[in-house]
């Protein structure tokens, strides 16, 4: 009978383990800022070619991504940021 090494073992438990702590410690306005640029994306790709409207990728992000409960005003420059994002998009694939 053939049995698991044991330092085999011991990687495979640390990496679960270190997989679960980094994602524990994600930071919720981080997380949000990346949810409203990949469905601002998303929808600039399904839009028209010629025809993408970043303004109304955004609204559709706005709307699918939750905000974080403790998200104050002085992450004023979340939005900026999104929207220079997008826009950027936008414009890289041949947007408005």
């Amino acid at each position: 009978m053939r049995t698991l090494s044991c330092p085999r073992i011991i990687a495979v438990a640390a990496l679960s383990l270190l997989g679960l702590v980094q994602s524990a410690l994600a930071d919720p306005i981080d997380d949000y800022v990346a949810c409203l640029i990949g469905k601002s994306a998303v929808e600039l790709n399904k839009q028209e070619e010629g025809k993408r409207d970043a303004e109304a990728a955004q609204e559709t992000a706005y709307k699918q991504c939750r905000q974080p409960a403790d998200l104050s005003t002085e992450e004023g420059d979340l939005g900026d940021f999104v929207n220079l994002m997008v826009e950027a998009m936008a414009a890289r694939l041949g947007g408005n």
